[in-house]
């Protein structure tokens, strides 16, 4: 019985990936322009930071905060899919 291999990123399907990776760049992004918005629209005040002060509710900081966390994880991600379908290839060709 031949053994089965497992690719971490098949070519095929491949597009779907990208196509989740670049949409979170797409939340973060706006994550971090609605965050500095909001954050400007209450005078970059820093009353209710705490969520005890704010009736548990998100200051802008934390959502700015979440948009900039998420968008250098999420072009790693993308670059760690180029890399390995750049590797796959290079495999196949060799």
């Amino acid at each position: 019985m031949a053994r089965r291999t497992w690719r971490l990123l098949p070519v095929r399907g491949a597009g779907v990936r990208y196509f989740i990776r670049l949409a979170l760049l797409c939340v973060a992004a706006a994550l971090t322009s609605f965050g500095l918005a909001y954050w400007q629209h209450i005078g970059f005040s820093m009353d209710g930071f705490w969520f005890v002060d704010n009736d548990y509710r998100p200051h802008p900081l934390h959502i700015l905060a979440l948009g900039l966390a998420m968008i250098p994880t999420t072009i790693w991600e993308i670059f760690l899919l180029d890399s390995r379908r750049a590797a796959a290839q290079r495999d196949e060709n060799a």
